[in-house]
């Protein structure tokens, strides 16, 4: 099940957590007017994975994620007729970001590719390493200034906001929810 809960930060900034079967990650807005998405793991094994799936069990969240990766798939399909020469992060249907504060080979690294019944998306945290440092962080930087992705900043912003007007508390059952959690079990007993 998914849930989310937002907290401020000591600078006053917004931080949501999203927690699903797979444990908890975070996105924050921070005071260097840059978003960060990640999660904490005392776990420092470079080159370690974490993934997390987003499914239509809370599809407020679900249709965020869904409209988020629509925008950016489509932003990617009209950059490739204009031909720009811009590193574009959607391909062969994912997006892949790797950290901006990094260089791309040492840089963590986020997936979030659609299920093929498109019921889900999986979002996947690679660690990686810092700028300047040794420290392995799964938190991916996007930077809303000098990115590596010109213009893709957008939609994780866009994704935050909508994330953050979220009301958990106000949930209403929606009826996607409802067809999701009816999905017909298998049973071994003939009726």
């Amino acid at each position: 099940m998914e849930k989310i809960s937002k907290v401020k930060d000591l600078e006053g900034f917004n931080q949501i957590t999203i927690e699903t079967n797979e444990g908890k990650f975070d996105i924050s807005y921070c005071g260097n007017q840059d978003l960060y998405m990640g999660l904490y793991s005392k776990n420092h094994n470079r080159g370690e994975k974490k993934e997390f799936n987003i499914t239509k069990e809370d599809f407020y969240i679900f249709d965020a994620f869904d409209k988020f990766f629509n925008n950016v798939k489509n932003h990617a399909n009209e950059e490739k007729q204009m031909s720009f020469d811009d590193i574009k992060p959607f391909k062969n249907n994912e997006i892949i970001w790797y950290s901006d504060d990094n260089e791309q080979n040492n840089a963590s690294k986020l997936s979030i590719k659609q299920s093929d019944d498109k019921n889900s998306y999986k979002l996947t945290f690679y660690n990686g390493t810092m700028n300047g440092s040794d420290i392995v962080t799964y938190f991916v930087r996007i930077c809303n200034s000098g990115s590596r992705y010109k213009g893709y900043n957008y939609y994780f912003m866009k994704l935050y906001q909508d994330l953050l007007a979220y009301n958990y508390d106000l949930h209403q059952i929606h009826f996607e929810e409802y067809l999701f959690k009816k999905q017909p079990q298998r049973s071994l007993v003939r009726r």
